[in-house]
């Protein structure tokens, strides 16, 4: 399996727990401008602002998310090799 097979399964395998753990629930920026268009027929200035600021937003939190899932990880691996080493 070449590098970008595997980063794009390891990647896959992410987004799909990220998924399972409830991260894709609320709706998206580009759903809710979708919906907005959809309702009114149009787009307005502030909707394209309010839209940038939900993006921005959930970038933040996917990245948090990440970096949480991340140290997790990295934790319950330090402790299966602390116990395979000290019990």
């Amino acid at each position: 399996m070449t590098d970008k097979e595997t980063q794009k399964r390891l990647i896959t395998e992410i987004m799909n727990e990220d998924a399972e753990d409830g991260l894709y629930k609320e709706e998206t920026a580009v759903e809710w401008l979708i919906k907005r268009y959809h309702d009114h027929g149009t787009l307005y200035y502030e909707d394209m602002t309010k839209a940038k600021e939900m993006e921005k937003e959930q970038q933040n939190q996917s990245h948090v998310e990440g970096y949480r899932k991340a140290m997790n990880d990295a934790n319950e691996y330090l402790k299966q090799e602390f116990n395979k080493f000290y019990k």
